[in-house]
Parts: C-alpha cells; sequence; structure tokens
C-alpha cells in the first residue's frame, strides 16, 4: 500500500494543508487538500473518497474535483463514502444547488460526477 499525506492540518498557512491522504493514488481517506497539491491526470485518478467527519478542513476540496472532472470532460465519478450523518450534510448543506452544484446530478442523474 501508498500512502501519500497531502495535508494533515486544520489551519491552511504556507506549508500547512487541510487533512487529506491518499492511498494507491485512487483512494481518499477526508479531502481538506486537493487541487492544490495533485495534478490533473493525478486528480482523475481518484475513484472513492472516505469522508472521516464533515468540518469544512475535511470537505472543502471535493467541490473543486467535481469541478475540475467537469471542466476536463471526462466521464470520471467519484464516489464519496462517510456515514449517514455526514453524506446527509454534504447534501443539505454543500452540493444543495445554493452553496455549490449539485454533482449527483450533473452532468445527468444517469452519469453524474
Amino acid at each position: 500500500m501508498k500512502l501519500r499525506i497531502l495535508g494533515s492540518a486544520g489551519a491552511e498557512l504556507p506549508d500547512f494543508r487541510p487533512p487529506a491522504f491518499l492511498l494507491d493514488d485512487q483512494l481518499l481517506l477526508d479531502a481538506g487538500t486537493i487541487g492544490s497539491v495533485l495534478s490533473e491526470e493525478e486528480q482523475l485518478k481518484i475513484h472513492t473518497i472516505f469522508i472521516t467527519h464533515s468540518h469544512l478542513d475535511h470537505i472543502r476540496s471535493i467541490p473543486a474535483l467535481a469541478d475540475n472532472i467537469i471542466i476536463k470532460n471526462q466521464p470520471h465519478t467519484v464516489s464519496v463514502k462517510s456515514s449517514a450523518e455526514v453524506i446527509d450534510a454534504l447534501q443539505n448543506h454543500m452540493f444543495n444547488d445554493v452553496i455549490w452544484p449539485d454533482f449527483t446530478k450533473i452532468p445527468s442523474q444517469e452519469n453524474p460526477v
């Protein structure tokens, strides 16, 4: 197993990045840091994200990753896994078409990001 620490801090300062741990280049544990560390090619290798809890420093890069996939017009789906409470928080407070688009329906419900 290959482990790459993308970030492990609660703050965001130079050389301090929010939590994200990449396993085997395709599974992410928490998503505080993605785009500021990973190249486009590396981002497109991510297939699953496990979220420990819904604090912003653990989820903040998910919307940018979804946008990057759409912008690159890649047929790519990322599954976000967590407790029901965390998934509810993401759906109700982030991916709600108010704060951020609902990427469970973009580009289509049959083929979401």
